[in-house]
């Protein structure tokens, strides 16, 4: 079965150049997005696992800290919820107003 160039030319006029670069184009969103699916799912390294230690201790932000603590108890953390609680120290620290300690004298 040989293909004529009429069949040929008749095949090669269906495909448009702009479906071709659709799908390349719609094949790089999904390989960023695997990626980025990928580098949240998978386990946190020691020196975030340390972080989590740290907030896990401090007392000036209890919600952190209850938070954090919350993680140290499952089996696995993933790199969502460390950046979730990283975004909820930072959201609580920006929120907290702190005050210097009140001399005895001031009162």
């Amino acid at each position: 079965m040989l293909i004529s160039k009429d069949q040929f030319l008749k095949f090669k006029s269906q495909f448009q150049i702009e479906s071709l670069f659709n799908a390349i184009l719609g094949g790089i969103i999904a390989f960023i997005l695997m990626t980025a699916i990928y580098a949240l799912i998978r386990p946190v390294n020691n020196e975030q696992f340390n972080q989590v230690v740290q907030l896990s201790k401090q007392q000036s932000f209890a919600e952190t800290q209850e938070m954090a603590r919350e993680l140290l108890i499952q089996e696995k953390m993933s790199n969502f919820e460390f950046y979730r609680l990283m975004h909820a120290h930072h959201f609580e620290s920006s929120r907290i107003n702190q005050y210097p300690a009140m001399a005895i004298e001031d009162e």
